[in-house]
């Protein structure tokens, strides 16, 4: 064999041995999944303390944040019971905000954190009481029951502007200061009654003078004008009304 065809072959063998190679590596390469909300595979926490790893679970329903504060975004949820491997031996040891590596729906890296007052070592008993205070459900009120909590009622049909319920005052109050609720009309004091009282009777003897003076033959501009000056007996008459009406409103209103 001369060294033309000992070259070829191991030219032959050297590209057998890249394409073994190749697919050898090739088939022990993969993506890394997304994690779903209930598994913890695929997430690498952080923190480094020299504890071996204790097993944690999620007491209620967790937030992942974008950053340790409950002020930012959530990146998703853990139900309860979500186990977490992390290298802490007591929930005491925990830092405030445990943060990790997890991939997003692209197989990007981000970064996550948890709080650790959603953690603890047991596992939480799931009965139809705790579910139920976990998911309260909360009765969604009609027109009429919201209405009538603002001490108001609700025609049936009438919305305002905004798609709200268009409450009507029950009767008795009126809309307060904020105008989302009815409160109860003010109590009139005896002063009140009082000077209102006296202003219809003043309003009952100008009305007398009025008419007095269109009797006698002047105009109602003329009245207005005080160029009216009815009968001296006739003025003596109003003027003994008015007296004795103010003397009744200040009896039934002293």
């Amino acid at each position: 064999m001369d060294s033309k065809e000992t070259k070829n072959i191991w030219i032959g063998i050297i590209i057998i041995a890249l394409i073994a190679g190749a697919y050898y590596f090739g088939t022990r390469s993969s993506t890394i999944p997304v994690p779903s909300t209930s598994s913890t595979e695929n997430i690498q926490f952080n923190n480094s303390p020299t504890n071996s790893p204790t097993v944690f679970y999620t007491q209620a329903i967790a937030n992942i944040r974008s950053c340790a504060s409950t002020s930012c975004a959530s990146l998703g949820t853990y139900p309860v019971n979500t186990d977490l491997s992390l290298p802490y031996a007591t929930v005491n040891d925990l830092p405030e905000w445990i943060s990790f590596s997890l991939p997003d729906s692209n197989g990007v890296a981000q970064t996550g954190y948890i709080n650790k007052i959603n953690l603890g070592t047991s596992k939480i008993v799931i009965s139809e009481k705790t579910t139920k205070q976990i998911t309260p459900v909360v009765p969604v009120k009609n027109g009429y029951q919201v209405c009538n909590d603002m001490n108001a009622t609700w025609d049936g049909t009438s919305y305002t502007s905004s798609g709200g319920f268009n409450c009507t005052c029950k009767t008795g109050y009126v809309s307060g200061s904020d105008g989302k609720s009815c409160v109860v009309v003010p109590q009139a004091t005896n002063q009140d009654k009082l000077n209102a009282c006296l202003t219809q009777e003043h309003n009952v003897y100008l009305r007398a003078a009025e008419a007095a003076c269109l009797q006698a033959g002047y105009t109602q501009a003329d009245f207005l004008n005080f160029r009216c000056f009815t009968p001296p007996d006739v003025q003596q008459r109003l003027v003994d009304q008015q007296a004795q009406a103010q003397a009744l409103c200040a009896q039934l209103y002293k």
